[in-house]
């Protein structure tokens, strides 16, 4: 785990080259706080820097940028090849010869024996980027899901590229303006997601791209090397051997997430995916395994005895740590440089917090992220498919009256109407109100499911930035099952626009590498290969998890209802985080960043604090965005 940047320009000095580099390095400093290197080619005009967080040979024949053994080829890389050991293996039979112990050596000498080829042999997270001296052209690549991130920005005859999107903007040919397009995505959702990002021209690379880029001119070329759709042919077996399959995946998964040359810990929630996780390491570890948890003073929200219950039965050395409203008061200011794009996910923060604990005695953090998406786990996956059945089952000239009279409507006669009380985060009545209104505009799953996920709606955000962009794509048709419809887009959009930032962002910054077992890529294509009923079935949501873990753990420790990682957020906005409400949304502060209407976010910020049914996450999302524009455009003198 580190970070990488580099640049290509045929009009640049190798003196130029080394200066704007050095530059971006300082500012992915917190990527790799245990060394830096850089990599200029004799004659090509080119050149890589690394920050390093070491974790595999943690001695300096691991350093990195590496040169390949015949000389072709630098390489500068982020995350981990946890079958490292096998490939290598595979390279010595073919007479290759290793210098150190480390993964980086091997995935560059299968890349000189395979080329790009060699990705699908790959088994764990990465970013890279690798220069051929002989033809003279940089490879980008990024791991199936986009774990590890990748920026980049292509200029006249210039070619940049980075971990993180500030260490981008410190190179001085990328402009600093921002992308209305991608704003308009963070106001809907929090999050933007790749190949956008919130500065004009510049790119995040996609999962499982692969992209060539020459000096000549052209347009890089991007490929994509693997696909979730390639992997769904349906699972034939009984739900007993399913169980059995994803046993042994799990298994291996996780076990090869405990390769490391430095302490390894597990961030345990007391959920399903979490306690999983933590019961096939408990069986595997040969030291007793280290899990953290976090816990709220708010004991309305607080589940951290959950944790502890699982983690007293698995017997692991546990830490917990319990976030005040005071502590997150003192935090929340640094919001805007842990993330180098705008970002609303407040569970960030504690996440943040709960890595600063953990870094104290481990380097290497197993979490999670992943099995939500690929299990079934979130309510909407069942609720709002039946949602829109009973709007369905409605009478045509009915339905049709809904539409054309819904302005007239109460909110409360609407939820009636369509039933969508159950169907997840319509909750609020003012909320529920607005988004029953956008709905029925056009109604379908797809609207359905993007309302719900929505915090500001269209209009709104037309009122607040002056126009609005449709952002993520319709959902994908040739998916006939309807909940398997809404676990791709997940796949595909949230996980690698929110899910995986927020835990790279916050455990870098903190100088810990996370690892996501639940996405291996072998285990996640089992999972594509399964049917929606043994997803959601008689146990509920991840019904196939369940049943496993129900063989590993006491049942009563884990089964309540999913409450997801919740900060009281509302609470904390209304009381100890007042004052910075006030600053970062005074009509100055917005007035300060040229993209927002500051009458729009004055109304919306008077009617929360005056008690009026204002969703609380409107209010965050827009201080989320001033506390990154501040530290984007204005960098504090302390690093992250």
């Amino acid at each position: 785990m580190c970070g990488i940047a580099g640049i290509a320009s045929s009009t640049s000095s190798p003196a130029d080259l080394d200066r704007d580099l050095r530059r971006a390095l300082n500012a992915l400093r917190h990527r790799g706080p245990d060394g830096m290197g850089v990599w200029q080619a004799s004659g090509d005009p080119i050149a890589l820097g690394h920050r390093r967080l070491s974790i595999f040979d943690l001695s300096s024949a691991g350093d990195q940028p590496m040169e390949s053994a015949n000389g072709r080829y630098g390489l500068t890389y982020n995350g981990a090849i946890f079958n490292f050991w096998q490939i290598r293996r595979d390279l010595e039979a073919r007479g290759y010869r290793f210098r150190s112990q480390s993964d980086t050596e091997v995935l560059l000498e299968a890349f000189a024996e395979w080329g790009t080829a060699a990705v699908n042999r790959f088994v764990g997270m990465f970013a890279f980027a690798i220069w051929d001296r002989v033809e003279r052209h940089l490879t980008l690549c990024t791991d199936r899901f986009g774990i590890k991130p990748l920026y980049y920005f292509q200029a006249e005859g210039a070619f940049l590229f980075a971990s993180e999107l500030r260490g981008l903007a410190a190179f001085p040919a990328l402009p600093r303006s921002i992308d209305p397009a991608a704003l308009n995505e963070f106001l809907q959702y929090g999050y933007i997601t790749p190949p956008h990002t919130i500065l004009t021209g510049a790119r995040k690379l996609p999962p499982a791209t692969i992209l060539q880029f020459r000096l000549d001119g052209s347009e890089p070329r991007v490929s994509t090397y693997w696909r979730p759709e390639d992997h769904t042919t349906p699972f034939a077996g009984s739900e007993g051997e399913a169980r059995e399959h994803l046993d042994a995946l799990l298994a291996e998964a996780c076990g090869a997430c405990l390769l490391a040359d430095v302490p390894v810990g597990i961030f345990l929630s007391g959920g399903i995916d979490s306690s999983l996780v933590t019961a096939f390491v408990a069986k595997q570890s040969t030291q007793q395994p280290k899990t953290f948890t976090i816990g709220f003073s708010d004991r309305s929200v607080d589940e951290s005895h959950f944790a502890r219950a699982v983690a007293s039965y698995l017997g692991t050395d546990h830490t917990e740590i319990t976030i005040t409203p005071e502590a997150l008061r003192d935090a929340v200011p640094s919001w805007g440089r842990l993330y180098d794009e705008p970002f609303a996910n407040t569970s960030g923060l504690p996440l943040h917090l709960l890595s600063l604990e953990a870094r104290k005695s481990v380097k290497v953090a197993l979490g999670a992220d992943g099995g939500d998406e690929l299990f079934g786990g979130y309510r909407e996956y069942a609720n709002l498919p039946r949602a829109m059945a009973r709007w369905h089952r409605l009478p045509v000239l009915l339905r049709a009256a809904v539409a054309r009279g819904a302005q007239g409507l109460p909110a409360s006669v609407l939820a009636g109407t369509l039933r969508l009380a159950s169907a997840g985060r319509l909750s609020a009545t003012r909320d529920r109100s607005e988004k029953i209104l956008c709905l029925l505009r056009n109604p379908s799953l797809a609207r359905l499911f993007d309302t719900s996920r929505s915090t500001f709606l269209p209009d709104q955000i037309e009122r607040l930035t002056g126009h609005y962009t449709p952002s993520h794509p319709v959902l994908d048709p040739a998916i006939a099952d309807e909940a398997a419809r809404l676990m791709r887009h997940d796949l595909a959009v949230s996980l690698p626009g929110s899910m995986l930032p927020k835990v790279d962002r916050v455990t870098m910054a903190a100088g810990i590498e996370a690892r996501v077992p639940l996405l291996d890529h072998r285990l996640a294509e089992f999972a594509l290969s399964l049917p929606t009923g043994l997803k959601i079935g008689a146990l509920g949501n991840k019904h196939l998890l369940r049943s496993l873990l129900y063989d590993k753990i006491d049942r009563s420790l884990i089964d309540r209802p999913k409450q997801g990682f919740v900060v009281p957020l509302r609470a904390w906005l209304l009381k100890d985080l007042s004052p910075l409400v006030e600053d970062g949304l005074s009509p100055a502060a917005i007035a300060g960043t040229g993209c927002l209407e500051t009458s729009e976010v004055a109304r919306i910020v008077a009617q929360f604090r005056s008690g009026a049914d204002v969703k609380h996450h409107r209010v965050w999302f827009l201080l989320a965005f001033v506390l990154w524009y501040q530290a984007f455009f204005e960098p504090p003198a302390t690093p992250i």
